[in-house]
């Protein structure tokens, strides 16, 4: 009968409009007693019936139906339409049947109706206003504040659902982009592997030729344990990379990206590399990072700053790897530039793929808007020593300062 009725209990607003009532009744029982045909001389009958629905209408929202209908036939036997003006709002506010809304209301305009006919005093002109003020209009406040309930409740629901999907989707993000970066260091690990293989044979080979025993055997434990371990790694990373990967493309690297420029601007964006030093020595777990970067930034501005220009820094230091993406607002509309057939795939999961890539690494991502309408993209990735330049070489001709 009623959606908030099981865990009644009684609060300042029950109290207030009870009150509220009473003092509106005791004015008009005070001003009318002595003269209204239903007291008679005395006033205290109508104190009595204002006692009673005050006392009831505490009780309002635990019984919305019933209390109504008594304030209903109160109003009737002593005139008493606050009460029944804040029962038909309870009755709208806190009740989902229709029918006993559409009862109440037909059950008052009886009673006005009963009021014409028996009381002569009472003119229809009196009477409609009267019905319009204490039962309609309340009864229409009551569905519209419950209306109101509804849709707070069901937003705030929304709002929940829609932080939950985005937690799965982050959530779901990061699996995925740990299984790429698996994939990636299941080729090289396993190609490295591979390689102290095919070494420890040839070491073997090379010491049988010498007779010296104790070497061949050396080479022969390393080779056997090269192959022990290549099959559990490729057991193990293939799990992570996520199923068969016999048909794929082969991973990119820092010397990927003159190429990736260039399919970037058949893709509508005007792009710059700047970078301070050759990129040839970077180890390919931060040269595929690096390009993973630039990709995801770039297919960024295509998407959502068509027509912009767009600027890519790599300073590759002693202690450090820093990549910065900065695009200026876009000049058409969005949607007009469209990469090339294949130009630009996704590079992973977008900000969050990002973010992965380069914390797993040990770095820093910094992303958000310019002040000129833009967006910023900044990945410091700390170097250990062995990954570190081997010295400061001048970057090869037609890739330092600036590449358009």
């Amino acid at each position: 009968m009623s959606e908030h009725t099981s865990g009644w209990r009684l609060c300042r607003w029950d109290v207030a409009l009870a009150v509220g009532a009473a003092v509106y009744e005791v004015r008009d029982v005070l001003l009318r007693g002595s003269g209204d045909r239903r007291y008679g001389e005395a006033w205290w009958p109508g104190i009595i019936v204002w006692a009673a629905m005050s006392a009831l209408l505490l009780l309002r929202r635990r019984w919305p139906g019933p209390i109504a209908a008594v304030a209903i036939a109160a109003d009737l036997a002593s005139f008493y339409p606050a009460a029944e003006a804040v029962a038909l709002f309870t009755v709208g506010a806190h009740t989902l049947s229709r029918r006993l809304q559409a009862g109440l209301l037909a059950a008052s305009a009886l009673g006005h109706t009963l009021a014409f006919w028996y009381d002569p005093d009472v003119t229809m002109p009196q009477l409609a206003p009267h019905y319009i003020i204490f039962s309609v209009t309340p009864m229409l406040l009551g569905l519209y504040v419950a209306a109101r309930q509804r849709l707070r409740v069901s937003q705030e629901e929304q709002i929940r659902s829609m932080e939950l999907e985005r937690v799965l989707l982050e959530e779901r993000a990061r699996a995925q982009e740990r299984r790429e970066i698996g994939r990636e260091m299941h080729d090289v690990v396993a190609h490295g592997v591979t390689h102290m293989v095919f070494r420890a044979g040839a070491l073997q080979m090379a010491a049988e030729s010498r007779q010296a025993d104790w070497v061949a055997e050396e080479a022969v434990t390393l080779q056997s344990l090269g192959r022990g371990v290549l099959g559990e790694l490729r057991t193990a990373l293939g799990l992570v990379g996520g199923g068969n990967h016999g048909d794929r493309a082969p991973l990119p690297t820092a010397a990927g990206l003159p190429a990736l420029l260039e399919r970037t601007r058949e893709g509508g964006v005007a792009v710059t590399l700047r970078q301070n030093h050759d990129l040839d020595s970077l180890e390919p777990v931060y040269g595929r990072t690096l390009y993973r970067i630039v990709q995801e930034a770039l297919t960024n501005v295509s998407k959502h700053a068509c027509g912009a220009r767009a600027q890519v820094d790599v300073a590759y230091g002693p202690q450090s790897l820093t990549v910065r993406i900065l695009n200026g607002p876009p000049s058409q509309p969005q949607g007009t530039a469209r990469p090339a057939d294949g130009s630009l795939p996704e590079g992973g999961q977008g900000l969050l793929g990002m973010r992965e890539r380069v914390t797993l690494l040990g770095g820093t991502l910094t992303t958000g808007p310019t002040g000129d309408g833009g967006f910023r993209v900044e990945a410091i990735i700390p170097l250990t020593p062995r990954h570190q330049p081997a010295r400061a070489r001048p970057p090869r001709p037609g890739t330092g300062t600036e590449v358009e």
